[in-house]
């Protein structure tokens, strides 16, 4: 920090002549009180700077885009992937049984209506149905708690991150931001990009590559509980 000051100019004194001897003491009171002007101006310049406020004021904002971090970091990818396999196990032993069904459904038709083997088939297409339309229910609850529970601790995990690289940088608010491109081929996109909260921010401004690298850090570190109970790792 440069200093700056601007000293008093000194008042202008004249020597007494050697026929005005009697005028030196006065002459030398003159000269003392220019020096205590001209020496006393310092301290009070230089204590007025130093006492100057130094830290920036207002408030430190930030952004992140917290769907590309759920789409692109490792550990939620994984949990994705697994939720997918999951699904595709149970909708492949869905199909398995409405196969099963249809043909029970087609040796039903081939019999007469009345007897007992058509009684015991029909029965038997009914508790097939019964058992498909449960599997469905249960194969959709059991996907969407699922998934539930992976935005949940993804989300909480994204937060605790924003909330330790704000508090490190002196951030104040991190606000969730859209970071995706429109495309004009595809109207979902458009849609999603006029109804953006955030119109712009500069490119200094977005956390979403340090929150990413932090939480990549902490993915193999045992599971921790933050202030706010969201845990730091991801649990089925």
């Amino acid at each position: 920090m440069f200093l700056t000051f601007t000293a008093p100019a000194p008042s202008i004194l004249y020597l007494p002549s050697s026929r005005n001897l009697s005028q030196v003491p006065r002459w030398l009171g003159n000269a003392a009180i220019a020096f205590a002007m001209f020496t006393g101006s310092f301290p009070a310049s230089l204590s007025a700077q130093q006492a100057a406020p130094t830290h920036q004021t207002g408030h430190r904002i930030a952004v992140v885009d917290v769907a590309y971090v759920m789409k692109n970091l490792p550990a939620i990818k994984a949990h994705l992937t697994k939720v997918k396999a999951d699904a595709k196990k149970k909708e492949l032993r869905l199909q398995q049984q409405r196969d099963t069904l249809k043909q029970a459904a087609e040796q039903l038709r081939e019999l007469k209506v009345g007897s007992a083997e058509y009684a015991r088939q029909e029965e038997h297409v009914a508790k097939l149905e019964s058992q498909c339309r449960l599997h469905r229910v249960d194969k959709h609850g059991a996907i969407s708690e699922t998934e539930a529970r992976l935005y949940y601790y993804g989300y909480r995990q994204i937060v605790a991150a924003s909330r330790v690289i704000a508090t490190n940088r002196n951030i104040h608010l991190v606000l969730n931001f859209n970071g995706e491109e429109m495309d004009l081929m595809q109207n979902d996109t458009v849609v999603r990009g006029v109804m953006k909260h955030i119109v712009y921010h500069d490119s200094t401004a977005d956390i979403t590559g340090d929150v990413m690298r932090y939480l990549d850090q902490q993915a193999n570190a045992p599971p921790t509980a933050t202030s706010d109970g969201a845990l730091l790792n991801i649990r089925d």
